[in-house]
């Protein structure tokens, strides 16, 4: 199966005749079905659609009114980290795609570990998202820090949210759930940490004198950019998980070293990761 990366343009081939009624069909994963132009190049119809989806997509080659060949393709993800770079780091031709696959499961894997071990962030977490959307908070002084909670700070209150990275944000409040408010920064509330977004960070809480029972955050969900670190421990773990391959039983074999035990845990993707561990925020 071929692997693509997010907004890859695939190019989708099938043989016929300049005379042929040729349609392609494409279903993406979220279901969304569409009609790509096709264009005839001897001795191939070719049609390109755009890889916008993470998942498993689905296509169908009509020719003269008959499905002639149907086929699947994949845009991995989410990742923090490049199936070309991983290519290099593995000293893999850019142009042999032959062993994607295997690469695309090992950055999928390494993702998800980065993510687990940067205090269970969410799937993507350090992906800044396209589109706003609004999530809804019950402030609670009780608990571990975690989007809801509030902190009493120097005289103020701290509520925390999901991290977000993009201006355009709204703030709302509502004592009841159905009416709401819409709150102005620096005047009702600051952001916490101050000047997040210049230092490429994102913002993790709002600051007030008092919260009321509802919350509501319209915000782009996610990082501004992946941290350089979670970049690179991702393609170190993901090296690593791809020559796991090689060494099954956790036993690596070298000509000047003979036997080694793989470790658990490369030091230093510990080390890179550990400003993102047991941080004031878990996502």
């Amino acid at each position: 199966m071929i692997v693509y990366e997010l907004g890859a343009t695939v190019t989708l081939t099938h043989a016929g005749a300049a005379d042929d009624d040729a349609q392609l069909f494409v279903t993406a994963p979220n279901g969304t079905e569409s009609t790509p132009v096709v264009a005839f190049s001897s001795p191939n119809w070719s049609g390109s659609v755009t890889g916008s989806q993470y998942g498993l997509w689905e296509y169908a080659w009509r020719l003269d009114g008959s499905i002639v060949d149907t086929g699947t393709f994949t845009v991995g993800g989410p990742w923090y980290s490049t199936l070309a770079l991983l290519r290099a780091e593995m000293n893999i031709p850019a142009a042999n795609t032959s062993h994607d696959t295997g690469l695309a499961r090992a950055l999928t894997a390494a993702s998800r570990s980065v993510e687990a071990w940067c205090d269970q962030r969410p799937v993507g977490g350090f992906l800044l998202v396209d589109d706003e959307s609004a999530r809804i908070y019950r402030p609670t002084m009780r608990g571990p820090v975690m989007p809801g909670v509030v902190l009493y700070v120097d005289g103020e209150y701290r509520v925390y949210v999901h991290e977000f990275g993009a201006s355009g944000y709204t703030v709302e409040t509502s004592d009841n759930g159905v009416t709401w408010t819409e709150l102005t920064e620096d005047t009702d509330y600051r952001t916490y940490p101050d000047n997040a977004f210049t230092l490429s960070r994102p913002v993790e809480a709002f600051v007030a004198d008092e919260w009321p029972a509802w919350v509501r955050v319209t915000a782009r969900w996610g990082w501004p950019a992946v941290p350089a670190q979670v970049a690179e421990a991702t393609l170190r773990t993901a090296a690593r998980a791809y020559r796991r391959k090689d060494s099954p039983d956790g036993v690596a074999g070298s000509s000047d070293w003979g036997l080694i035990r793989v470790p658990n845990l490369d030091p230093d993707v510990r080390q890179m990761l550990s400003i993102f561990h047991n941080d004031a925020m878990i996502a």
